[in-house]
């Protein structure tokens, strides 16, 4: 059973530039399409090698999380 669901959002998704901030957004929501503020997320990013490149994640608070990061 799903306990929520989520969008996402952001050239981030797509193409992580090297040496420049990227950026994508998730937007979580509890079954009933509310959203879910103050949850605790994980998110790992991966480049293309494999290597998990360091993420921070910013919560407004209204269930859009904001994933930025950083590859070398």
């Amino acid at each position: 059973m799903e306990r929520f669901k989520y969008d996402t959002s952001g050239m981030g998704l797509l193409k992580g530039h090297a040496g420049k901030a990227n950026r994508f957004v998730i937007v979580a929501k509890d079954k009933r399409s509310r959203p879910l503020a103050e949850t605790e997320l994980s998110v790992s990013v991966e480049g293309p090698d494999a290597e998990v490149v360091p993420a921070s994640i910013e919560e407004p608070k209204n269930g859009s999380y904001a994933v930025s990061y950083k590859p070398t």
